[in-house]
């Protein structure tokens, strides 16, 4: 198999184990899964993942006192962007949910135009309106047909997200990005670890569907999905995969037809296809390897 054709098969499994993250989660609400639970189990598998490719590897966690308050902040970012998509999966679709989060390459523009002092060209203005009209498309007019809370934490999930980024943007240059993805998981053990203590929730005793939700949320869309991204990078570059990952809502509604019968009407479709727009349009510019296997990590 030639070697592009190997970097599609790549991007396009990491493509497609990321989609899976909100039909796994939507199926977890729907049979009763407890999203605290579910998240711990989900990132301890991870952590022990990453200290065995660390080790194996010979990365270090050690880093600089500064760099490691920002890693902290950006795991308190995290933890939020998966607690809060898990709660809008009880209230919208898969496909709903996906459409929203996917503004926040957008959101990740407007932020480093105000954090990073990096220029908003006229390409990101238009993607601006292309992603704000889709977003109005997508939600619709008849407030009875969606449930706005579903609506609002699907926003906030994608605001998080765009924090996180962002704030990954401005350390990167001197933390290898799989410690950064280290950091971020073992952040989420101890988030909600404490939380199920505070709780009074904190118990060994796992249903079947939080165990099986757990394990498929770490190995499709975390493990799989990471490996297989960094295999695409080596071969199609920063550039050529963020494109192809843009795809990724289409993906993602296409899985929930099939797999769960979810519909959305074409105005929605429509929209869905203005955010797709704006998301092209901002992958355009020059993207790095980092920024590319920091957004897989939803």
């Amino acid at each position: 198999m030639e070697s592009k054709h190997k970097g599609l098969l790549y991007i396009s499994l990491a493509l497609v184990a990321a989609a899976t993250i909100t039909i796994i989660t939507k199926m977890a609400i729907l049979h009763g899964g407890d999203p605290t639970k579910i998240l711990l189990l989900r990132f301890i598998i991870v952590v022990l993942f990453l200290m065995g490719y660390m080790r194996i590897k010979h990365i270090s966690w050690r880093t600089s006192r500064k760099n490691f308050y920002g890693l902290i902040g950006l795991g308190f970012a995290y933890v939020n962007v998966s607690l809060l998509f898990f709660l809008s999966m009880k209230y919208i679709s898969p496909s709903l949910g996906s459409l929203i989060l996917y503004t926040y390459p957008m959101l990740v523009s407007i932020l480093s135009a105000i954090i990073l002092k990096e220029q908003f060209t006229l390409a990101k203005m238009t993607a601006l309106l292309f992603s704000l009209s889709g977003c109005l498309l997508v939600i619709g007019t008849d407030l009875t047909a969606v449930d706005y809370r579903g609506v609002l934490l699907a926003f906030l999930t994608a605001v998080f997200f765009s924090i996180y980024i962002v704030g990954n943007k401005k350390i990167l240059n001197s933390v290898e990005p799989i410690v950064s993805l280290a950091y971020m998981a073992a952040f989420s053990v101890v988030f909600f670890a404490l939380k199920s203590i505070w709780d009074g929730t904190l118990s060994f005793q796992y249903s079947t569907v939080d165990v099986i939700s757990a394990l498929l949320l770490a190995i499709i869309p975390t493990l799989i999905g990471i490996i297989a991204l960094f295999k695409a990078l080596e071969i199609l570059g920063a550039s050529k995969s963020a494109i192809i990952s843009s795809f990724e809502p289409v993906v993602t509604l296409l899985l929930a037809y099939v797999l769960i019968g979810d519909r959305i009407t074409l105005v929605q479709l429509a929209g869905g296809a203005f955010i797709l727009t704006s998301v092209f349009i901002v992958q355009r510019g020059e993207v790095s390897e980092a920024e590319i296997v920091v957004g897989q990590a939803e």
